[in-house]
């Protein structure tokens, strides 16, 4: 059949789509309080110990939770967690050769947003949109590949043209079929359909695991990325697979194009991080989550922390932190975290921004 998709704008047409070809959405309890738009909820701890953002301070780096995906309910005990774990953390990364102490980061807080899943993703674009606006890295922890869709969309408003690089254990490409609803699942195969980001300068990095059919991979390499499976990431080793992501950024004319980097940790082995499987697996993309295999802690940070001479992030995500509980577990999340926040406030040259 053809794909059936939408112009990142026709937000009628998504509707449409979505109605046709949406998911069943996975039962969980009524939420006792529904917001009725975007909202910032406050907590006792912010990321890194920066402070909350007033909505006009200039900033290096923003850091934001997003607890929701495409479940409806707001039980997320990992974004304060996860909060409390980055303030303990010391603020000088060997790795980076920095500290966070000489970023201006802000905690914009938890954005909420309620309603059917189109409702969500307007809603979120439009809270991420405040941020994106001020020419700045917007990182978000916490929910699933679903949230990535609208950060992405609010990113290209804002800054214009990137790849993505996506290390996660699923391709979110669906099931292969070119007539899919939005869903955590299709995240990707919407994004590239969207022309949401350049698919000739993007990456999928240590995907694993079994796929519904050949159809996906077929599909995935028709839409234009390129795949290094957890496999080959381990036989490449880092620095290949750095050379790889850098190459695959790289224009003709020898400069880099921009990134959004998307993380799920479901990416890590399940020996060395616990994921968090909702009671909407089926419609999470993580169905497998706890299928064996996956990279080491220090290997992901190894490649993250090879990025940073060439790789200009415009925004990221890290995700599969909102449900956690685990302390090894959110130890892990919160290291990452400052990772990416680190990356992205360092321009490439390794400098910090200006």
């Amino acid at each position: 059949g053809t794909m059936l998709c939408c112009a990142a704008e026709d937000e009628a047409c998504m509707a449409k789509v979505q109605k046709a070809h949406a998911e069943p959405l996975p039962s969980t309890p009524p939420v006792p309080v529904t917001p009725s738009k975007p909202r910032m909820v406050g907590s006792s701890f912010t990321f890194a110990n920066a402070t909350v953002w007033d909505g006009s301070s200039p900033f290096d780096v923003a850091v934001v939770g997003v607890p929701f995906g495409l479940e409806v309910g707001y039980d997320a005990p990992g974004m304060q967690l996860v909060r409390k774990e980055t303030a303990r953390l010391f603020p000088y990364s060997r790795l980076y050769s920095a500290s966070l102490q000489d970023l201006r980061i802000v905690d914009g807080q938890d954005l909420l947003v309620s309603g059917a899943p189109m409702d969500r993703l307007a809603g979120l674009e439009a809270a991420a949109a405040q941020f994106f606006s001020k020419g700045r890295p917007l990182v978000a922890v916490g929910g699933d590949q679903f949230i990535t869709f609208a950060l992405m969309k609010a990113a290209k408003a804002a800054v214009g043209k990137f790849g993505i690089v996506h290390i996660d254990k699923d391709l979110a490409i669906g099931t292969g079929s070119r007539e899919q609803g939005l869903s955590a699942s299709t995240a990707l195969f919407w994004g590239a359909a969207a022309s949401l980001f350049d698919t000739r300068h993007s990456l999928h990095v240590a995907s694993r695991g079994n796929l519904p059919s050949q159809q996906v991979e077929l599909l995935d390499q028709e839409l234009g990325f390129q795949t290094l499976t957890a496999e080959e990431v381990t036989l490449m080793g880092a620095r290949e697979v750095i050379d790889h992501i850098k190459a695959r950024l790289r224009r003709r004319d020898g400069t880099f194009l921009p990134a959004y980097l998307s993380l799920d940790l479901d990416v890590l082995d399940p020996a060395l991080y616990n994921t968090v499987v909702s009671s909407g697996s089926s419609s999470s993309g993580s169905a497998g989550a706890g299928e064996p295999g996956g990279l080491r802690v220090s290997e992901l940070r190894a490649i993250l922390a090879g990025l940073r001479p060439f790789c200009r992030l415009v925004g990221a995500d890290v995700r599969d932190v909102a449900g956690q509980t685990d302390p090894a577990a959110l130890r892990v999340a919160a290291a990452i975290v400052q990772d990416v926040t680190l990356l992205a406030g360092l321009r490439p040259d390794s400098t910090l921004m200006s």
